[in-house]
């Protein structure tokens, strides 16, 4: 069965440790609550236990569900009908729309990354980030979510600077306890090649001490990230 709730005590009768999808989902409950229209959360009950978390952010669907025990079925059907614009979770779960799909990667070191003539920020202005990583969203859409995340500790905005020149950028979109997802790495093409994202990256893992997620394109950036104590543990889609 599955039902919408209307508090976070419900979403963490799921217990999904290493659960990329899991993190987004709860860092979007922590940060904005359950009082929006434009957010909404579901859970999924197979026989008495807790086998699946859905949130809803406008049209924008993500899926944790245990691949042993949730009914695969029912969610597929439950998605079909609800609707969406874009819809993230495991490649386990197939529906007949198109799709593209990745790698999940997640830290399981943090070597020292040397930051040569580098300083890291954490106090870019977002008007400069939003400009600098050419995310293809409205700036009043992307300001409004991304300030709202970091003002509530759901989400990190970081840069490296040579001088002022900002030349490598990243965030950290969903944080949540010790684990966070890390997303939106970018370098001035100018400066690429230079290690700025390696010290970048490594200075984001090694202060977040927990444990960071990342999703890549198949076929790209393995090794830069392996490097980097990356490793791969499963295969995300997105269904649109």
């Amino acid at each position: 069965m599955i039902k919408l709730v209307t508090g976070e005590r419900a979403l963490k009768n799921y217990k999904a440790e290493g659960d990329i999808y899991y993190v987004r989902i709860m860092s979007l409950a922590a940060v904005y609550g359950f009082s929006y229209d434009f957010l909404r959360f579901y859970v999924q009950e197979t026989a008495g236990k807790v086998t699946a978390a859905i949130s809803v952010l406008d049209c924008d669907v993500t899926v944790s569900f245990d691949k042993h025990t949730a009914d695969l079925g029912e969610l597929g059907y439950f998605l079909r009908m609800a609707g969406f614009k874009s819809l993230l979770c495991s490649a386990t779960l197939n529906l007949p729309f198109a799709f593209e799909e990745g790698v999940v990667m997640q830290n399981c070191t943090r070597p020292c990354i040397p930051l040569k003539q580098v300083a890291i920020s954490e106090n870019v202005p977002l008007k400069q980030l939003y400009d600098f990583l050419d995310t293809g969203a409205a700036f009043e859409h992307w300001y409004a979510d991304i300030s709202h995340r970091i003002r509530h500790g759901g989400a990190g905005a970081y840069a490296a600077l040579q001088g002022e020149k900002l030349v490598s950028a990243a965030l950290l979109s969903a944080i949540y306890g010790s684990a966070a997802i890390l997303s939106a790495v970018k370098t001035d093409k100018a400066y690429r090649g230079q290690g700025y994202s390696s010290a970048l990256i490594g200075f984001i893992t090694e202060s977040f001490g927990g444990t960071v997620y990342l999703m890549r394109q198949k076929g790209q950036n393995r090794q830069f990230y392996e490097k980097l104590g990356f490793k791969d543990i499963g295969i995300w889609r997105m269904y649109r």
